[in-house]
């Protein structure tokens, strides 16, 4: 599967999943590194998005997949050349996490007319 492919796909889950404020960037300095951060409403629901994600990458690259807690209100899934935040409002707000990037893809179209 190709990274866009992938990419579609994270993206519809985490639409799917009722996520909000998704962005994707892509950094190929870092070994074409794609870094998707999103936000969740409750840690209930980042638990959850977190664990979605992290069962689409295990399929699909088997144990190399896999999710760290930073807290309850942000988790990171990362497989090889995929990283996804998934935190609360605030704490995405705090650290400023986006500033870190500079190209964001604008897929979020693509997706939904692929997938939905």
């Amino acid at each position: 599967m190709c990274d866009v492919e992938l990419i579609l796909k994270i993206v519809y889950t985490t639409y799917k999943l009722k996520t909000v404020n998704t962005k994707i960037y892509s950094d190929f300095k870092l070994n074409h590194v794609y870094t998707i951060v999103t936000e969740g409403t409750s840690s209930v629901h980042i638990r959850g998005v977190a664990k979605e994600i992290h069962g689409l990458f295990k399929g699909l690259y088997g144990s190399s997949a896999f999710v760290t807690q930073s807290s309850k209100q942000w988790h990171v899934v990362n497989c090889s050349s995929f990283i996804v935040h998934i935190m609360k409002v605030d704490v995405r707000s705090f650290y400023s996490l986006d500033s870190l990037f500079n190209s964001e893809l604008n897929l979020k179209t693509q997706a939904f007319s692929r997938y939905i």
